[in-house]
């Protein structure tokens, strides 16, 4: 894991798209310049645009100058007066008792260890924030069992409660208000009538996301859509939105409350919000009960609208439409999201990338967000120039809006190019490729198989006939293969490249460490499917040699590899395999 993380930063920081550092000596909205080049920033999660409001700055100012640049003492020893006067103001806000935090995940880190019980059980959502899995790993860790379901699904939900409320306390559902990378809400109507019907459900809430861009007195999504539930905690975040630093924890009791505060490690042992941002966050909660705020939230709920409209006018795909300022437009693996994005940078607009590990391997996509500071005139200009350097930058990755449209199961997209293009981006850049695909080696002429593979391993024309009868037909699901021969043609019908793929059923730990084997094996002889998963992989389990032959010299080779592995991505996914495995082929 660490190993393919490592590799798609890399990627990242090679494209100049993560890591960078602004070059401006003074920063004016919405604009930063990296590597020489001036941008319109739509990656910012300032969606109010606080950060240069006047009474923000004066807050910072007459705190820095009445306590100095910092006050450096655990919580646990002494606060500052302010700390006070802000969980005081939140408390307005939020109608029920407020810790504030240095950040929120260290809210997360303070409060979960202490509410969550070993009489509990955790279930969370499949794409709730990184910070908040990572605190949960400190739980099992304590032997507290954890559950993962698919993204929003209610009914998965109710199904793992009911499964569980007979064996535990409590059982604490993990989500987020507003999800970070999609921009989509958690069914927060359909979860709260969870909480009322069991007993044991509790909910713990991260809307960092969410706050001050909407809901009465900033209060976020989530205060916007129900009050706040008897048995739910609150994580809210005063970055982003609130424009200072910090994090707020909001409780169902003062006795919780009082736990936290008494027991959370991080409020012991971390240091405190110093004075600046305290009075940052100050004036930025007294601005949220003014009679300004709902103003200023009209005004980004009015881009906003303007921005849904013009995705769909111009064809841009969209997982879910919402009234989010983040948005999020699939693309898939993240070669072809660096790929869009670094042509959006070349035309001027810096936008995000959601990829591996925020999202699933081939589910990533361009993520940008609109504030207050943007206008409309900007956003027609991103869009715009993204409905073409989306389909460029797919054609240059060798993908399409018909795969983005299956991989994530949405309707084919059509998108509508400016009048000014003058190239079209489905014009093929190498010449014509034709593919076949058969499911048994008998439709292949034996003399055209061999004549790629007689000197290339154990892939022969009449070993492959002798496997398709030995694996078909078995009552065993694990001595079952389908058969995937995949030949790509020239339009002289020379051969680019040919291949034998395989789907099975295989152990997962088959490419682990011995011990890890010999643990697992005492396992599978009460459940003989432990730690198993269907895969598609080139080859088959039993053969040895070449499984991929391409002709190199070919200047169509690089686009007859994509084809087969997006063939084998479709496979994957018809049979919902967990694993794609490219083995026993040599380079260039």
């Amino acid at each position: 894991m660490l190993e393919k993380i490592n590799q798609i930063i890399e990627l990242g920081i090679k494209k100049k798209l993560l890591q960078q550092q602004t070059e401006n000596t003074q920063l004016t909205c919405p604009t930063i310049r990296l590597n020489g080049q001036e941008l319109f920033n739509f990656g910012s999660c300032s969606y109010l645009g606080m950060e240069f409001h006047p009474q923000l700055q004066e807050g910072v100012f007459e705190a820095t100058r009445n306590f100095g640049t910092q006050f450096s003492s655990s919580r646990s020893y002494v606060s500052l007066g302010l700390y006070n006067e802000l969980e005081g103001l939140l408390e307005q806000v939020f109608e029920q008792p407020v810790i504030v935090t240095a950040s929120t995940t260290l809210g997360h880190l303070a409060t979960l260890p202490v509410i969550v019980q070993e009489s509990d059980a955790v279930i969370m959502d499949f794409l709730v924030h990184s910070s908040v899995q990572m605190t949960v790993d400190m739980l099992k860790g304590r032997g507290i069992p954890t559950h993962y379901i698919p993204h929003n699904s209610v009914d998965h939900l109710e199904t793992k409660v009911k499964a569980l409320r007979g064996k535990h306390r409590r059982i604490w559902y993990m989500a987020d208000g507003v999800y970070s990378m999609h921009g989509d809400y958690a069914p927060l109507k359909e979860i709260e009538a969870l909480l009322d019907k069991y007993k044991q459900l509790h909910l713990y809430i991260d809307d960092a996301h969410g706050m001050n861009w909407t809901g009465k007195k900033g209060a976020g999504y989530v205060r916007s859509q129900m009050a706040h539930h008897p048995k739910m905690v609150l994580a809210a975040s005063l970055n982003k939105s609130v424009a200072a630093a910090g994090g707020a924890i909001v409780f169902p009791n003062e006795a919780m409350k009082r736990d936290v505060m008494n027991c959370g490690r991080t409020l012991i042992f971390s240091g405190p919000i110093q004075p600046p941002m305290l009075g940052a966050a100050i004036a930025s909660t007294k601005f949220m009960l003014s009679d300004e705020l709902p103003a200023r939230q009209a005004q980004l709920l009015d881009r906003i609208h303007y921005t849904n409209r013009r995705l769909r006018e111009l064809g841009l795909p969209q997982l879910c439409e919402n009234d989010s300022p983040l948005f999020f437009i699939p693309s898939g693996l993240p070669r072809v999201t660096s790929t869009i994005i670094s042509r959006l940078i070349q035309e001027g607009f810096y936008v995000n990338s959601a990829g591996f590990p925020a999202v699933p391997m081939k589910k990533g996509g361009v993520r940008f967000a609109v504030t207050y500071h943007h206008t409309e005139e900007m956003i027609d200009q991103l869009l715009t120039t993204m409905a073409r350097e989306y389909l460029l930058g797919l054609q240059e990755e060798g993908s399409s809006v018909e795969e983005v449209a299956r991989n994530f199961r949405i309707p084919l997209p059509k998108i509508e190019l400016p009048q000014t293009t003058t190239s079209t981006p489905t014009e093929a850049s190498s010449p014509s490729l034709r593919v076949e695909i058969h499911s048994t080696i008998s439709d292949i002429p034996s003399d055209l198989w061999n004549g790629h593979f007689s000197q290339k391993g154990s892939l022969l024309h009449a070993n492959l006939q002798a496997l398709e009868a030995i694996f078909s037909g078995n009552e065993r699901p694990e001595d079952n293969w389908q058969f995937h021969y995949f030949i790509v043609r020239d339009e002289r019908d020379s051969v680019v490249l040919i291949s034998l793929f395989t789907s099975a059923l295989i152990m997962d730990d088959m490419l682990a460490p011995a011990d890890v084997s010999r643990k697992v094996k005492p396992l599978r002889a009460e459940d003989p499917y432990f730690l198993t998963s269907r895969a598609v992989m080139t080859g088959t389990l039993f053969t040895k040699g070449e499984s991929v032959v391409v002709d190199y010299g070919h200047p169509a080779w690089k686009e007859a590899m994509h084809l087969l592995v997006r063939e084998m991505e479709r496979v994957a996914d018809r049979e919902k395999a967990s694993k794609l495995l490219l083995r026993e082929f040599s380079g260039p």
